[in-house]
């Protein structure tokens, strides 16, 4: 995960982009850079693409890139004709016809609309229970601890990632998985290194201040002197106890996907996902009962910068907006009428060089627009609704 928020888990560390020389060679997804975050335009017709350089795993790619085609100039406006450039406004929809939408994308999809969250919550809960029950791939788990490391820190992590890791479907680890717990940046760089390298060392050691726990594609690490300055093991138990699966989660996700992260997708579709995994994850294994991590997860929906807007426009986790709880709160719904399977096979698609618009019809059927409009018809139910 990008950066977890106290109290409870982190925003994505946004890195500003920084124009590439014109000089450079003209980028291609998948193939390396230099350095993370510089960008480099390339125009072909009334096509221009913007290509960014992200980290995959431990090396530096362009991804994807987001593409944008030039509008056709407009053709010259008769006298007394109207002009199409400058539409009348459109009056905003009324109560009765948004919910005539919402009706319309129930009768779409084949879900019904909900009449209390406690049975979409048992629904999700069964699905990933079920999903869960099957061992898909093996994965060797490691944690190295600092001295003077709580040993429920270590059970944790080894219990949550190994939950998450052999019954997931996502691209298979290329080694073990190893979770740093660490009380000072200087021992985190000495064994970091040891495994990863010490360039990874320094970037991780960049990272470390400011938050409990920050996950990678094949490591975590939890920073036990935040978490012990904070006590935030009494003050935000349900955040700690999900981290593990959390961040495991967030390795799914980024494995799934590919070169670029977040891919597109906007940031409910990222953190969110991550924390009702690793919510639903900690209710499994007996951390704590997943009904009173909901509960947590509701409060977070109550964030100044979030209560106010629809999901679809929880696209950032600036510090601002809070996309971990709505986010979480939408997955579950998802999750709770299309089952894990079609939810986590959202990424795969993504991998396969689709939109999130497109990926997400593609593996669950429902197109993205009808199941914003479901959710903001149930958020209420569901005991998140906007204020």
């Amino acid at each position: 995960m990008r950066k977890i928020i106290s109290i409870a888990i982190a925003g994505a560390l946004l890195v500003a982009g920084i124009a590439a020389p014109a000089q450079a060679a003209a980028p291609k997804a998948g193939a390396a850079c230099a350095k993370a975050g510089i960008t480099q335009v390339v125009k072909a017709g009334t096509k221009t693409t913007k290509f960014t350089c992200v980290k995959s795993g431990k090396k530096l790619v362009w991804n994807k890139g987001v593409v944008t085609i030039a509008a056709p100039a407009p053709k010259p406006i008769a006298s007394g004709e109207p002009n199409p450039a400058t539409p009348s406004p459109t009056p905003e929809p009324t109560k009765d016809a948004a919910s005539a939408s919402a009706a319309e994308a129930y009768k779409a999809s084949g879900w019904a609309k909900p009449t209390d969250s406690a049975s979409v919550a048992a629904a999700a809960t069964k699905s990933f229970a079920e999903y869960t029950a099957n061992k898909r791939q093996d994965a060797t788990i490691n944690v190295v601890a600092q001295t003077g490391t709580p040993q429920y820190w270590i059970d944790w992590i080894k219990q949550g990632v190994t939950l998450i890791a052999t019954t997931f479907e996502y691209p298979k680890l290329t080694g073990p998985y190893t979770g740093f717990v660490a009380k000072d940046v200087a021992w985190l760089k000495v064994e970091f290194a040891k495994v990863y390298g010490q360039q990874a060392a320094e970037g991780r050691a960049g990272s470390f201040e400011g938050a409990p726990a920050r996950g990678g594609s094949d490591t975590g690490v939890w920073n036990l002197a935040f978490i012990e300055k904070e006590n935030l093991i009494t003050n935000d138990p349900f955040g700690m106890k999900q981290t593990p699966a959390h961040e495991f989660f967030h390795s799914v996700q980024e494995r799934a996907v590919g070169s670029c992260v977040p891919c597109g997708t906007p940031q409910w579709f990222w953190e969110g996902p991550a924390t009702f995994v690793g919510t639903q994850a900690a209710g499994q294994l007996g951390f704590n009962k997943y009904t009173d991590a909901r509960n947590w997860m509701l409060e977070r929906t109550k964030n100044p910068g979030t209560i106010k807007l629809k999901l679809s426009e929880v696209t950032e986790n600036n510090g601002q907006m809070d996309p971990y709880g709505i986010g979480a709160i939408a997955t579950e719904f998802l999750v709770a009428n299309v089952g894990m399977a079609k939810f986590v096979g959202i990424y795969s698609q993504i991998g396969r060089a689709k939109t999130f618009e497109e990926a997400f019809k593609a593996s669950t059927g429902v197109t993205l627009a009808d199941f914003y409009l479901m959710f903001e018809d149930a958020r209420a139910v569901l005991g998140a609704p906007r204020g």
